[in-house]
């Protein structure tokens, strides 16, 4: 199903007038999913907009556009249907909070438009892959200005993020990584990508505000798959991989497929996307690196 959205928009590119085109960075503030292929799980909650790719086929009842009252002030405004589906629909599901649904394909499952939301005519952002594959590309190839995360040692292995800039670490480091804390401040940007065929992440958010997801992003480079089997804080982009979560995200979530098991939050990404080479070092993260000993790491751009 991956390559089905491309086949949906030429199906109707000579009824319809041509799609608007988003920026990276406009996605992310209107879609807090947004997938290449199709989207499967169990009992999904999305409570922002959704871009579905491929086929929506979900077990049991699942909700999208489920927003919380205070996660109405970050939605971004969009001409866009609050569930998009550039394949088939096969699940049943509701979409709430006056959402509308748009399916390019046929949809056999059963469904609730709630709170006065309606099915309009198929559309989606045109080359919206194109856009979120870039920005992949450019924050793997942005030069780091951190070794690869500083961990704090102690009887289990705890990562603790303090300054914004760009980090790196393997999915071998990330495996054994027994809790994660944020002590950034409120204006900075962390980038972290992640490297490696195959990740997985236990690790509990230990004390942090879940407000600083809104200033992260998790970007997988390269990856082929995403476990998540604990609450992840920030924005998940894994543009080569099936993503497959069993715990909320608190933050976005851009995958090629994803296998969704809980809830999506919205947590829409207000940092800012760093150009190449022009990502300054924190003031204090020298000396922090020097007094805890860490080596650096530099990420680079998989050729």
């Amino acid at each position: 199903m991956k390559s089905l959205f491309f086949a949906a928009a030429l199906a109707v590119s000579g009824a319809a007038a041509q799609a608007a085109t988003l920026s990276a960075s406009e996605t992310l503030e209107q879609f807090v999913l947004v997938t290449e292929g199709d989207l499967t799980g169990n009992s999904v909650h999305v409570h922002g907009r959704s871009l579905i790719g491929g086929d929506l086929s979900t077990d049991n009842w699942s909700d999208f556009f489920n927003v919380n009252a205070d996660e109405w002030p970050k939605i971004g405004a969009s001409v866009f249907a609050e569930l998009i589906v550039a394949g088939n629909a096969t699940s049943s599901f509701n979409v709430n909070q006056g959402g509308d649904l748009a399916v390019a394909g046929a949809i056999s499952g059963t469904f609730n438009l709630n709170d006065g939301g309606s099915q309009v005519a198929f559309d989606a952002p045109e080359n919206y892959w194109i856009q979120m594959e870039a920005m992949s590309a450019d924050l793997s190839a942005a030069a780091a200005s951190a070794s690869a995360i500083t961990l704090v040692k102690n009887a289990e292995n705890k990562l603790a993020i303090n300054a914004g800039g760009v980090y790196t670490i393997s999915a071998t480091e990330l495996a054994g990584v027994g809790g994660i804390s944020y002590g950034f401040a409120p204006d900075e940007t962390v980038i972290i990508n992640v490297t490696g065929d195959a990740a997985v992440l236990s690790a509990n958010m230990e004390g942090t505000d879940k407000g600083l997801a809104q200033n992260v992003i998790w970007n997988f480079e390269s990856t082929n798959t995403v476990t998540l089997n604990a609450s992840i804080f920030g924005t998940v982009v894994a543009t080569d991989a099936k993503v497959t979560f069993h715990s909320d995200i608190e933050g976005s979530l851009i995958a090629s497929l994803v296998d969704a098991n809980a809830q999506i939050h919205v947590q829409t990404f207000l940092g800012e996307l760093p150009e190449i080479g022009q990502v300054p070092l924190p003031a204090a993260l020298p000396l922090l690196l020097a007094g805890l000993g860490v080596f650096g790491a530099v990420a680079r751009r998989k050729s």
